[in-house]
């Protein structure tokens, strides 16, 4: 079996999905730097990685704007002496650890 039949797919991976460099890959799999930047070339993996990352902020954004939404809803009860819709806080409480996970990923990634 060939190194691409073995390392491709899981070298593809670490570049689109776990944004890892071309050096870190290599070391990580035990393969010259040389063939993974083939391998990212041959197969596209800058236009995969940028589809992914885009589509990643697209989904982070809309999740962080829906808990905003959420959030206004339930200060405004709040505000006007209303108790807040159960489900509301129930979603809102159930998606925070989320974006705040999110948040802290997205700080680390840019240092």
């Amino acid at each position: 079996m060939l190194k691409r039949d073995i390392f491709f797919v899981e070298a593809e991976k670490l570049y689109c999905i776990k944004l890892m460099t071309l050096k870190a890959i290599a070391e990580k799999l035990k393969l010259n730097e040389k063939t993974v930047r083939t391998w990212k070339n041959v197969g596209g993996w800058e236009a995969k990685r940028k589809q992914y990352l885009k589509n990643k902020l697209s989904f982070d954004v809309e999740l962080y704007d829906f808990s905003k939404i959420l959030m206004e809803s339930v200060k405004k009860d709040i505000a006007l002496d209303k108790r807040p819709n159960n489900m509301n806080l129930y979603v809102l409480a159930s998606i925070l650890p989320i974006v705040f996970q999110q948040k802290k990923q997205e700080e680390a990634r840019l240092g």
